[in-house]
């Protein structure tokens, strides 16, 4: 049975540090890297592909764009999808449904990206209650007439 140890590299001026932080995760030995999201990790997402593919360490992602810049792989949300589903709830909010009235949501689709490989595997997600699996947003946001 494999086991599986975490470590844990702080960044403290991301901006500053991801060389020396994959460098470091590389001089430890680490078998693989996995990146959390966070707005400066996605705006930085090309460096730290190419510092991971430089240092030899396979990077995982939780977003199609990682992997979409370099990264070795991503399985998460479907961040387009999520847009769609959010400028719905805005659609129907301006015009006069109550926020408080809405039903709360979660991804419905997720993405499995190997980079490379030339294809992308969407996992749909359990389907919203009433509705089939994952649809386009679009009919909902057309005006009537």
């Amino acid at each position: 049975m494999a086991v599986l140890r975490f470590q844990s590299l702080e960044l403290r001026n991301p901006l500053d540090e991801f060389r020396a932080a994959v460098a470091m995760a590389a001089k430890s030995r680490a078998d693989a890297l996995f990146v959390l999201t966070t707005t400066v990790f996605f705006r930085e997402r090309s460096q730290i592909a190419q510092l991971a593919v430089s240092n030899r360490l396979p990077a995982v992602f939780a977003l199609r764009e990682f992997a979409d810049a370099g990264g070795l792989m991503s399985y998460g949300t479907n961040l387009p999808e999520m847009s769609c589903r959010a400028a719905i709830y805005v659609h129907r909010i301006l015009t006069g449904a109550k926020p408080a009235d809405l039903p709360i949501e979660q991804a419905t689709k997720f993405e499995f990206v190997i980079q490379g490989c030339g294809n992308c595997v969407t996992v749909p997600g359990p389907p919203r209650p009433g509705e089939g699996r994952a649809r386009s947003c679009a009919p909902e946001l057309t005006s009537p007439g």
